[in-house]
């Protein structure tokens, strides 16, 4: 069956869509147009409050500012029962700090032992010829390896805590209170929980949705409690369609009487008993596929819409999740300050996504290359040239202790080999001789297919990068595109944690070099307007480490003709980017005056800017919340953290409510790098 589609509510078919008549692309605009729709009402699950607790910073601002369009028209809805589960999660559920929060970190830094505990076992099992062989490891006396030992597990402890601080509960909890306050409803629990009762088992034994695969919610797991809230996904439906008949009739005057509001879900929901999936979709090539590559599109039950007419009086009803919004939102507004933190907040989604996936493909090897390790040189390839003893072809166990270093003069950096022919437009990278015997991984890990570049990715995480400077220097280019495109496992070849003082081989070097490279330029002296920051500030502060040298002066001979561009380039010395934010009380709030950013040697740039469009005042907030401005501006200035300094005369305050001028923003943009020319 072939029929028009003017928006995401003429998918409503009474008993479903066995073909999806729209492309992805096509798909995720038409979630955006309904959110941006003035006729659209907008309702929160609760998963989509539960999914800020999983973003950093920048991305929960890229969260927000989708959902303040809605909410700049007063039209965004938060049902109570949604605030209910919050609540139980937040402060009422057993044994946890918070529901929502990922309980991974806070295992982890518990597994390690304490200091006094690791002495007391090495005394107990440790004979004087294992604590020999661990001094060596460790590269000192075996008189000192105890303390040694000791003190690389509390260093590593130290490090751990300081992990997962944007993911602060109470900042998280703090901001959306901030963001979504007016958004919340108040409702009669009671009368919600009687109409479970009555509807409940009823619409379970019928088969009728929501809820059908949530029973077991209500039944204990062996000596645990039962988790409850069996009826949650109905309790919300069911106000969801008492909110949207009562909308529907106090909100038509005479002269919109045939223009009802739709309605618009957004919820991380995949269970079948609120979604179906269509068995074909169009392809972005105007061509059918088979089954449905992508399980994020799908739609809204047939059932629940019948029962969503027959109370409400109309059929514009969906479901939709974030990540089809926020790609939606990308293609439609070009503006910078949009496409920035809404862009980050998409790759966290899809980072995860990916992550999820892998953990649930059946029968998928996990490498041993997973751990962060140092990048081994593969041995095989290129007439069989031998890689160095510190530099094993194998992979290390996860667990392991780290191999015997080996000093070496820090100051007789070499030249890197780097042939210019290597240095070409990414699309032209494969064809090039030098990389011929390379060709497949290059193309694999820039497919931007996650199967092919995770093939990639295994390969050289298992088989090592070329050991010849500019076929490992391609590689390294290759990889860099990966990881923008969400291939985790790359970021383990970048970052792996090398050992101070032990010698990095030429390929080591050339290959990090390369992801350098593809970060700044197109080619060699094209500069980038917009460099790849997905995994770069891990790359600048490697290349900063003694040992790295000559990656470290290959890419400031490549910058340095840009130099005034940059705040600093690596091979120079990092300032501190001061920010003075200007402001004045009035009545009960903290005006903001003027926000200046001041970097030694540069002209002060004033950073409060009138916005620029109508469109902006709807998703730019009018507050300051410093965290998320200092973590921009760390970001988009290519400086660390602890190099940006926000100050704030005249407060007294630990978390000021900093309030900006009307029809002002911060426009961080005005410090990203490359700087104007």
């Amino acid at each position: 069956m072939k029929f028009a589609v003017s928006s995401l509510f003429d998918l409503n078919e009474p008993i479903g869509l066995w073909e999806l008549p729209l492309s992805p692309s096509q798909y995720e605009a038409a979630c955006f147009r309904a959110l941006v729709n003035e006729r659209t009402l907008v309702f929160l699950d609760t998963n989509v409050l539960s999914a800020a607790f999983r973003l950093h910073q920048e991305a929960r601002e890229g969260l927000f500012k989708l959902l303040r369009i809605p909410l700049a028209a007063k039209r965004l809805v938060v049902p109570a029962w949604v605030a209910n589960e919050y609540v139980h999660n937040a402060f009422k559920a057993a044994k946890k700090t918070h529901g929502f929060r990922e309980a991974d970190l806070e295992r982890l830094r518990a597994s390690l032992p304490a200091t006094k505990q690791l002495s007391a076992i090495l005394h107990q099992v440790a004979s004087v010829r294992d604590m020999e062989r661990i001094a060596k490891r460790l590269n000192v006396t075996p008189a000192e390896a105890s303390r040694e030992l000791n003190a690389r597990v509390e260093q590593l402890t130290n490090a751990l805590g300081d992990a997962g601080g944007d993911l602060a509960i109470d900042a998280v909890h703090r901001e959306l209170l901030t963001e979504l306050r007016p958004a919340f409803v108040a409702n009669d629990l009671g009368q919600i929980a009687r109409m479970l009762a009555e509807q409940a088992a009823h619409r379970r034994a019928s088969r009728i949705p929501p809820g059908l695969t949530d029973a077991e919610k209500g039944v204990a797991q062996g000596d645990e409690e039962a988790a409850g809230n069996a009826d949650g996904d109905l309790a919300v439906w069911l106000e969801i369609l008492s909110l949207s008949e009562t909308h529907s009739v106090t909100g038509k005057s005479s002269a919109d009487a045939q223009s009802p509001f739709n309605v618009l879900v957004i919820s991380q929901e995949k269970k079948e008993d609120f979604l179906y999936r269509p068995r074909l979709r169009i392809a972005e090539a105007a061509k059918k596929i088979g089954i449905e590559e992508n399980p994020d599109i799908r739609l809204i039950d047939p059932r629940l819409v019948s029962e969503f007419e027959h109370r409400v009086g109309h059929r514009r009803v969906a479901f939709v999740n974030l990540e089809s919004l926020a790609a939606g939102a990308l293609a439609s507004i070009a503006e910078r300050e949009f496409q920035d933190s809404v862009g980050l907040f998409i790759a966290a989604i899809r980072k995860q996504k990916r992550a999820a996936d892998t953990r649930r493909d059946a029968g998928e090897e996990v490498p041993a290359g997973e751990v962060s390790v140092d990048l081994p040189v593969d041995s095989d390839a290129q007439g069989g040239v031998e890689s160095t003893p510190e530099l094993p072809a194998v992979v290390p166990e996860q667990g392991a202790l780290p191999p015997e270093i080996v000093p070496v003069d820090t100051e007789a950096a070499f030249v890197l080999p780097i042939d210019e022919a290597v240095m070409v437009e990414r699309n032209r990278l494969a064809t090039m001789p030098l990389v011929t015997d390379y060709v497949q991984v290059v193309t694999n890990l820039l497919s931007e297919s996650r199967k092919t570049e995770e093939m990639a990715v295994r390969r050289v995480l298992l088989m090592g990068a070329p050991p010849r400077p500019d076929a490992a220097f391609a590689v390294g280019r290759a990889m860099f595109v990966a990881l923008q495109y969400g291939a985790s496992k790359a970021a383990s070849l970048f970052g792996g944690a090398h050992m101070a003082g032990s010698t990095v081989s030429p390929a080591e070097q050339a290959f990090v070099a390369g992801g350098l490279f593809e970060a700044f330029f197109e080619s060699i002296g094209q500069l980038r307007e917009s460099v790849l920051r997905e995994g770069l500030p891990m790359l600048l502060d490697r290349v900063s480490q003694p040992g790295w040298e000559s990656a470290r002066q290959f890419i400031n001979a490549q910058l340095a003709p840009f130099a005034a561009r940059f705040f600093w380039i690596p091979g120079t010395a990092q300032q501190v980017l001061q920010v003075r934010i200007a402001s004045e009380p009035e009545g009960e709030s903290i005006i903001v005056r003027s926000v200046t950013a001041a970097y030694p040697g540069r002209e002060d740039i004033e950073l409060l800017r009138p916005k620029q469009s109508e469109l902006q005042s709807s998703y730019l907030a009018n507050t300051v919340n410093l965290a998320t401005l200092r973590a921009a501006l760390s970001r988009l200035s290519l400086l660390p953290d602890e190099r940006v300094e926000i100050q704030l005369p005249g407060s007294t305050q630990s978390a000021p409510v900093l309030v900006l001028p009307a029809d002002h923003f911060i426009n961080t943009e005005l410090v990203s790098a490359p700087l104007p020319a």
